[in-house]
């Protein structure tokens, strides 16, 4: 019944589009605004909201709508809203969002939706993986990209470092620098102690990928007793581990 009320509403407001009289709009914008705001929350209705936020962008772009008084987009930016509290109510809702990502839109609507659901799967993927992947590393240089610019992104390049390689090795640093501190050791102590130099384990530490030596790396591991966990990471990532030099000191 719900349904069949909301694709009545739609259905009078096309209608009325196709005179493109002002006052026919606002009279099927404010049908299907009645309907929106009695929907329970659940990503079935979210569904229809995003299916409907999308055929009304469409109608605009292709069937000669004049809507120049707003009225149409002031009636999408609610549903918009809408769709965001339904995400914070119910985050099974931002599954409905999908179809808006990896399209482009002419009128903006659809931004902070698609935002949503990047965010969200950016953090399902760093909350379910143990380590930092491929694809992981893509969706954090895309969200560097975003805040930082290219421009300062592509700094971790400049001297022959991979932006993804580092941000796949940096579990490597952290876990190291961590079971370094737990044992109350300093960097001079350890280098001492396993015969090299003491720039090298900062180098590790301070994930400076381009300068790190892998036998140096793996003498350091095996000194702060972390050689399964690493053997864990480098099963993750064999394509990142052979990138390390192995004989330059």
């Amino acid at each position: 019944m719900l349904f069949y009320r909301i694709c009545q509403g739609w259905a009078t407001w096309v209608g009325h589009t196709l005179t493109a009289n002002q006052d026919s709009l606002q009279e099927g914008c404010n049908r299907l605004r009645a309907i929106i705001s009695d929907l329970p929350v659940n990503q079935q209705m979210a569904d229809l909201l995003v299916k409907l936020l999308m055929r009304m962008e469409k109608k605009l772009i292709t069937g000669g709508v004049d809507d120049s008084n707003g009225i149409v987009g002031r009636l999408a930016g609610e549903i918009v809203n809408v769709l965001e509290e339904f995400a914070q109510i119910d985050p099974a809702c931002i599954d409905a969002f999908k179809p808006l990502c990896k399209k482009e839109y002419c009128f903006g609507w659809e931004d902070s939706l698609v935002c949503i659901y990047d965010e969200r799967g950016y953090q399902n993927t760093r909350r379910n993986k143990k380590f930092i992947d491929s694809k992981t590393a893509d969706l954090i240089i895309e969200k560097m990209y975003d805040a930082l610019g290219h421009d300062i992104v592509t700094q971790f390049t400049k001297h022959g470092s991979s932006a993804k390689d580092m941000i796949r090795f940096m579990p490597v640093s952290k876990t190291c620098q961590d079971a370094r501190k737990k044992r109350g050791l300093t960097i001079k102590q350890i280098a001492a102690s396993i015969k090299v130099p003491q720039y090298r384990l900062k180098d590790i530490e301070e994930n400076s990928f381009n300068r790190i030596i892998r036998n140096i790396l793996e003498r350091y591991v095996e000194f702060l007793d972390l050689k399964e966990w690493f053997n864990e990471w480098i099963k993750n990532n064999q394509d990142v581990y052979k990138l390390l030099d192995k004989e330059k000191v």
